[in-house]
């Protein structure tokens, strides 16, 4: 789930990203091995938030909601697809869209400007402004 990547290795627009050592491994690993770590991790709502709460960074916190909701969404019933579902594209852009409106999702950085950490979301296809 890349939002969850995000999530924990960037603290916001023009940080530098950080290391995070077990989740770094999964730039190495096999696809096996990675879907099963990606499982333990994502699957179970539980597994997921704590997860979420001790490693996204402060800047994203405030979106641990909403990446949980894209997760449900990605991992109904905490498991994969029985079968392939045509309207998850849809599903997910539902998600994110909704997010981009919380409160929650938007800063205020000490200089007074305002920047909304779901912003990235706007390079996405059929997820920006315009959409």
């Amino acid at each position: 789930m890349g939002p969850f990547w995000i999530c924990i290795h960037y603290n916001g627009p023009n940080e530098e990203s950080r290391v995070i050592p077990k989740f770094e491994r999964w730039n190495y690993e096999d696809t096996e091995e990675l879907a099963k770590l990606k499982k333990g991790t994502l699957n179970r709502e539980g597994d997921f938030t704590k997860t979420a709460e001790e490693n996204f960074t402060l800047y994203y916190r405030p979106l641990i909601p909403w990446a949980n909701r894209l997760r449900k969404a990605v991992f109904p019933d905490g498991g994969r697809w029985k079968q392939e579902d045509e309207g998850l594209y849809s599903q997910m852009k539902a998600v994110l869209k909704k997010g981009r409106e919380d409160p929650a999702g938007l800063r205020v950085t000490p200089l007074g400007s305002a920047f909304e950490p779901l912003g990235i979301l706007n390079r996405l296809p059929g997820i920006s402004n315009r959409t």
